[in-house]
Formats: structure tokens, C-alpha cells, sequence
């Protein structure tokens, strides 16, 4: 029978299912598709790797990506981070501390509890599913950039993908006439991209009001709008 943990995903859930399983003296194997860990506070300047955002933009336009280069968080560090692994004192408390510090503690976090060992890196997960024969998961994975599939089989798996990586689009009357680009948040970089461009922004909450805050900042825009539901963000 086959045993140990497969842990699909190295961002912040995955390493805290892996440390929990270290601790444990369990074995586990946390597969990334990423080449390096992080999840969604490892940044990339473009992201088509994890695959197109249907935004209305021409072809070889930015992928979806929960992190944009300017973002700043909105909460105190000591809410962030985990309960006995407490962010060096260099890092701001609040507000908005950039987000190269959490991409840091979380590097830190997985060499203080020698994790690295246990990630594969620049895998693919492709199919997960139960073999009654077996009486245990079957992992199914690749490498990322393609190539022959391998299947292992584990007595537990840990999901810990997240779920930023697929946008929510509503549909909207008239979308499809709309001569501008309609885009997701998950497809807004920096500000850079909107220079002489009107902008409306389509939202009330966190990352809203950061992007509207950031396009208008930049001064690099004709005009900026934010239009949300109720008057003031939830």
C-alpha cells in the first residue's frame, strides 16, 4: 500500500501543510509548477505560463496573475504571518508594506524548516484521482514546460493551489462592441500600459481601490473612474 503525502502547491498553504508534516515526521512531497515557491506572492513580470485571460486584448497579452508589480498590502504584518514564525523586525508594520517582504518570509520560512528538500519544482500536476486497486491516490505530473507524464501514489493528498489564478468575469451588456480592452485585475500589471488612456475601474473593494489609486498616481492617464455597487469598499 502506498503511503507519505503529495502537497500540490509551494505557496503559503502548501508550506504550512509541509511543515505540519515535517514536524510530524511524515513523508510528503509538495509538487510546484513554479520554479521556484511562493504561490502567489512570487511575482513575474509576465505571466503566460498560467495561461491566457480572455480580456478582449490583442493576442500575447499578459496572462492571469493574482500579483501586479506594484502591489502593497493592506493588513499588519503580524496578522500575516504564521503563529510561531514571526516576520524579521526590518519589515514594516503597516500600512502598505511592499510585497517583496512576504515572497522573503516565506524563502525564509522553508529553509528554517529544511522544506526545500522536499519540492519538486517546475512539475505539473495534471490528474489526481483515486485507484481502487491500489487503495490510494494516483498523482499524475509533468514537468511544466511539457514532456512525458509520471504517475505516484500516495495514501493522503494535500490541495493547496489556491484559487487566484482564474478570474471571475461577469457578463456585461454591450462587452462584446466595446471598442477599449475589457480585462480582469488578475491581467493589470502597473500603470504603465494605460499612458493616455481613459480608465475605468469596476469595483469596490481592496484591489479596486489600489489599481484606481495606482493609474491615477502614476499621472500617466487621460482620466480614472472607479465605479462601485455601494459607496463606500467592503
Amino acid at each position: 500500500m502506498a503511503g507519505g503525502t503529495c502537497v500540490i502547491g509551494a505557496g503559503t498553504s502548501g508550506l504550512a501543510v509541509a511543515r505540519a508534516l515535517q514536524d510530524a515526521g511524515e513523508p510528503f512531497v509538495v509538487l510546484e509548477r513554479r520554479p521556484e515557491l511562493g504561490g502567489l506572492w512570487n511575482y513575474e513580470s509576465t505571466a503566460g505560463e498560467r495561461g491566457p485571460v480572455a480580456d478582449g486584448a490583442a493576442p500575447g497579452v499578459v496572462g492571469a496573475r493574482p500579483l501586479y508589480r506594484d502591489l502593497l498590502t493592506n493588513l499588519p504584518k503580524d496578522t500575516m504571518n504564521f503563529a510561531d514564525f514571526p516576520f524579521d523586525e526590518a519589515v514594516p508594520e503597516f500600512p502598505k508594506t511592499p510585497r517583496r517582504f512576504f515572497l522573503e518570509y516565506l524563502q525564509r520560512f522553508a529553509a528554517e524548516h529544511q522544506l526545500l528538500p522536499r519540492c519538486e519544482f517546475s512539475t505539473l500536476v495534471t490528474r489526481v484521482a483515486w485507484d481502487a486497486a491500489a487503495s490510494a491516490w494516483a498523482v499524475t505530473s509533468c514537468a511544466a514546460s511539457g514532456g512525458d507524464e509520471r504517475t505516484r501514489h500516495f495514501a493522503h493528498v494535500a490541495v493547496a493551489n489556491g484559487h487566484h489564478a482564474q478570474p471571475i468575469m461577469p457578463e456585461l451588456a454591450g462587452e462584446d462592441s466595446f471598442p477599449g480592452r475589457v480585462m480582469h485585475s488578475c491581467s493589470f500589471d502597473s500603470a504603465d500600459e494605460f499612458s493616455g488612456q481613459r480608465v475605468l475601474v469596476v469595483g469596490g473593494s481592496v484591489s479596486a481601490g489600489q489599481i484606481a489609486e495606482l493609474l491615477h498616481g502614476s499621472g500617466l492617464c487621460a482620466g480614472v473612474h472607479l465605479s462601485t455597487r455601494k459607496p463606500t469598499a467592503e
